[in-house]
């Protein structure tokens, strides 16, 4: 029987409905802002720069099963409602900001990736968004 994974540490990705991605393409721009995230979070780590709490959970979820949950952001108005929401927090994340060489117009913002929270702290904050 698989033990309690309740406080093992999440990262959520959230990507825009509205630009209505091909599946492939939603997938890759989730991957860039994951591996972003992943280095900068890295770097801070290793630099000491990392509040204790988020190099807790980060350090936790590189060692552990790398939880994501994907959610959808409505449009460009539910995107900057989420990223001001994460500065007020103190949430670091990586926003993709797509060239536009194949899907969607240049200079569109197509994924954000979060640092890993403890899953209560992020059920709190994004009860709102659904499942991409």
């Amino acid at each position: 029987m698989p033990g309690d994974r309740s406080t093992d540490p999440v990262m959520y990705v959230f990507l825009r409905r509205d630009l209505n991605m091909p599946p492939g393409k939603a997938a890759a721009q989730a991957c860039h802002a994951v591996h972003q995230i992943v280095n900068t979070l890295s770097v801070m780590v290793e630099d000491a720069e990392l509040p204790d709490k988020g190099e807790v959970n980060f350090l936790e979820w590189e060692g552990g099963s790398y939880a994501k949950v994907v959610l959808g952001l409505k449009d460009r108005a539910d995107r900057d409602r989420l990223v001001a929401r994460l500065d007020r927090e103190k949430i670091l994340y990586h926003a993709v900001v797509d060239e536009g060489r194949t899907v969607v117009a240049p200079g569109s913002e197509t994924a954000i990736a979060l640092q890993p929270l403890d899953r209560e702290t992020a059920r709190l904050l994004f009860s709102e968004y659904r499942l991409y």
